[in-house]
């Protein structure tokens, strides 16, 4: 026991450095500090290899070409989001849904896959979020209805394949992430003015190749370095999950931008300022994003490893700025 102890503790530290040990012991008491632990603790599948890889993040993010870059283009008018398979990009717009090869070119116009079932509409459906995808379906937050609602959707068909209200948090939902490890669906509300953030925490029921509920299991609290002040954000517009399980939130304000938590403490791990120019007399907005590794050259024009979608709002019509993000290679394995 004693050379396996030691064993795990010269793994650690030659991981992630000296201090690893202490942080990770660190992290495990603030994780059982977490309501979420306290209510659903499968919320939390850590062995020791993946609390390691949850203290490992990029140094930073290095900012490349816009593709597509100012592009007027139908799918990009109310832009909302982005998601991805192994083959294909999922766009959400206001009111639609599209697919897109990954080989394609994205500055090309495209008609729409999906637009919202009119029995939804009915009842007051308006506006899609920021879309998810996870084993073969994908996950579309629905704004209008009260309160908030989920859709699920077979990604080959785009048939409807569960719904259920996201009453924690009332009738906003502008983005959903499910996440990698437990199929857990995150979402949050919009905050339209700085608040301490929480994220509510679903778990999808399936029966027969259907979502029949959706039920709330907890709340994770997003809290500052170190885990200490509870953090205070705004405009939350995109998240999503890279495989390693950390969470990466998008704050559409200058000097907030992309932010990543660590999903098992709520701790920030990770911020980083985006270029654009909010306000008038440009309007540009930031808006969803996913993780996909992507310096293989399957996308025209597209490299790097996350990438938000960002748009700028004119009078006569939006224009699309697909920003994407590389990491040094060192850091590739910790986005």
């Amino acid at each position: 026991m004693a050379m396996n102890t030691r064993s795990l503790r010269q793994s650690v530290r030659e991981a992630l450095g000296p201090a690893a040990e202490a942080r990770l012991r660190e992290g495990l008491w603030k994780a059982l500090g977490q309501p979420l632990y306290a209510e659903h603790p499968s919320a939390f599948p850590y062995g020791l290899s993946s609390w390691i890889a949850s203290l490992a993040w990029p140094k930073r993010l290095i900012s490349l070409d816009d593709h597509p870059s100012d592009r007027s283009v139908r799918w990009g008018q109310k832009l909302q989001g982005v998601t991805h398979d192994d083959k294909r990009w999922y766009i959400s717009q206001k009111e639609h849904l599209l697919r897109v090869p990954v080989e394609a070119d994205l500055n090309e116009n495209r008609p729409f896959d999906w637009s919202i079932p009119d029995y939804l509409v009915d009842r007051g459906a308006a506006h899609v979020g920021a879309i998810d995808h996870h084993a073969g379906k994908i996950y579309v937050p629905l704004e209008g209805t009260t309160p908030a609602t989920l859709l699920v959707l077979d990604a080959a068909t785009f048939a409807v394949v569960g719904e259920a209200p996201l009453t924690p948090q009332g009738q906003e939902a502008p983005w959903c992430a499910v996440h990698p490890r437990t199929g857990l669906v995150y979402s949050s509300a919009f905050y339209d003015e700085p608040a301490a953030i929480v994220v509510h925490v679903y778990e999808p029921i399936w029966s027969g190749g259907r979502m029949v509920r959706c039920d709330p299991v907890g709340q994770l609290h997003l809290r500052t370095r170190g885990g200490g002040e509870l953090i205070h954000l705004n405009r939350i517009q995109g998240g999503a999950f890279s495989p390693q399980g950390h969470l990466y939130l998008v704050a559409d304000k200058r000097d907030l931008g992309l932010h990543g938590f660590d999903s098992a403490t709520g701790c920030l791990m990770f911020n980083q300022a985006v270029d654009y120019r909010p306000g008038l007399p440009y309007c540009e907005e930031l808006q969803g994003l996913t993780i996909w590794d992507l310096d293989d050259g399957r996308a025209p024009l597209i490299r790097g490893q996350l990438h938000l979608m960002m748009l700028d709002q004119d009078p006569v019509g939006d224009e699309v700025y697909f920003k994407h993000y590389g990491v040094d290679a060192e850091d590739r394995d910790r986005i």
